[in-house]
């Protein structure tokens, strides 16, 4: 399975010129339109942290009344730490390991930076953990400082290899802090590696949680293949050049090592199935939930508005909205695109964007505003896990227009229009559609806020409890 991994990737991907990050093109006609691809916790109590078990010199325990006992480890907050809560308030949660995050005294000396505008310290104040997870918390400091400084190498080839020894440095830190009483082990996608490989020597149940497609690197860089000069060469997990530097491609060990696969999507789901030989058996479609603070938006959609939120990349599409507008801006139909996220001078200056109206980086306040008056949501992602921004425009009442891959829950036709990838004309025919047709528009933004409601984070403990103790034998999953 790995080799037929690594062998697709070889011979699937355009010449890279090492080292310098460029890229040569073979032409746009090369590149047919793709879907989915192929112990002890230390005595020591850190800030906000608490001492969770004496050792794990010993069996895993049994799980108690049929639960599993689920230590957690990602980095950053991920949606607000919501994989944890959910543990927390199921009961499952033996502890979390992590990073940092904003705890009182963190707060109290990181405000002046804050105040300062420092992107840094106001990113990390805003890792508000739950009471509950917190008390179960044991923070890795040095997992955080050493990810930053690998992010800052300057060429590729090294910052990936720098990355990896980050992730492997901090899963050497929590193995030596240990296991506790946990009988299973999640990890979040490429994460602390090395660890499950070894929660699984120690018969411990893994769990990954596949939060992002993991043919994602494969299509963005196929993508950049065909639109050249838009985008540096770069990275997510850098298999090709782990294996060339002679160290395990990091996709092999996650396949390779995790017995449950928890899938935000049926993208995701299919990804690992189709092309990575993942038993569906093995894998839990999970969908993740709406922030409830959309639901109180009282739409005032000013037509012809469409809203774009998230980074502007070719990964999430945004050279196929630029194809869109300037196809329905030939056509008469001069709507108002509005693009608000983070954008690289590069992508901003091109011709090809001349119709996007790009906003920035805003803030919650800013996006809300733009959620508010927005007609049409449209999201054109290339490669995604399950986008919380679909999540979030569906809690704000607006329909979307989007594709298979960006992973959400809304249904083609009810709440939605869902578009191949890489389909400009697709794309472009839907937001007529719905921005001249009102009764379709306005019937799918309402279906839309009341299927966003069904996925809410008080139901989602459930959902993932149900994923990891199936309900007819009441049992853990092993």
């Amino acid at each position: 399975m790995a080799r037929r991994h690594r062998e697709h990737y070889r011979t699937r991907l355009c010449p890279v010129e090492r080292g310098r990050g460029t890229i040569a093109s073979p032409g746009l006609a090369a590149f047919p339109r793709s879907g989915p691809r192929p112990s002890r916790f230390g005595q020591k109590t850190f800030a906000g942290a608490s001492v969770i078990a004496p050792s794990t010199d010993h069996p895993p325990r049994p799980a108690t009344g049929g639960l599993p006992r689920v230590l957690a480890v990602q980095f950053g907050s991920r949606r607000q730490y919501a994989m944890p809560a959910a543990l927390a308030e199921a009961g499952m949660l033996e502890a979390l390991y992590t990073d940092l995050y904003a705890t009182p005294g963190l707060k109290l000396l990181g405000a002046p930076l804050k105040a300062l505008g420092g992107s840094a310290a106001t990113r990390m104040l805003s890792r508000n953990m739950p009471d509950a997870v917190a008390r179960r918390t044991k923070v890795f400091p040095s997992w955080s400082w050493k990810l930053q400084r690998a992010l800052r190498v300057q060429n590729v080839e090294e910052r990936v290899e720098a990355i990896d020894r980050a992730h492997r440095f901090a899963a050497r830190s929590m193995l030596r802090a240990g296991f506790g009483g946990a009988d299973h082990v999640l990890v979040q996608l490429m994460e602390a590696r090395g660890l499950l490989a070894a929660a699984k020597q120690k018969n411990l149940t893994t769990i990954t949680d596949v939060n992002i497609a993991p043919s994602t690197e494969r299509i963005v860089r196929e993508e950049r293949c065909r639109f050249p000069g838009w985008e540096k060469d770069d990275r997510y997990w850098g298999d090709d050049v782990l294996e060339q530097r002679g160290l395990r491609p990091p996709t092999d060990e996650v396949i390779e090592s995790t017995d449950i696969f928890l899938c935000p999507s049926q993208f995701v789901q299919d990804d690992l199935v189709e092309n990575f030989a993942v038993d569906r058996a093995d894998t839990r479609l999970l969908h993740y939930a709406a922030n409830p603070r959309w639901f109180d938006i009282e739409p005032d959609a000013q037509p012809g508005r469409i809203l774009f939120a998230g980074e502007a990349s070719l990964r999430k599409g945004i050279h196929i909205l630029a194809q869109a507008a300037r196809l329905l801006r030939d056509k008469g139909k001069p709507y108002e695109f509005r693009v608000a996220g983070q954008v690289s001078d590069t992508i901003a200056a091109r011709p090809e964007t001349g119709e996007l109206v790009f906003l920035g980086k805003l803030n919650h306040q800013q996006l809300r505003e733009e959620f508010t008056r927005a007609d049409i949501f449209a999201f054109p992602s290339l490669a995604e896990g399950s986008a919380g921004v679909t999540f979030e425009a569906m809690a704000s009442g607006l329909p979307l227009v989007t594709t298979a891959a960006a992973g959400s829950v809304a249904r083609d036709g009810k709440e939605a229009y869902i578009v191949p990838e890489r389909d400009p004309l697709a794309l472009a025919e839907a937001i007529e559609c719905l921005v001249e047709d009102r009764s379709v528009r306005n019937r799918m933004a309402a279906d839309a806020r009341v299927l966003a409601r069904t996925y809410s984070w008080d139901g989602f403990s459930q959902r993932l409890g149900a994923a990891l103790v199936p309900a007819e034998t009441n049992e853990p999953t092993r």
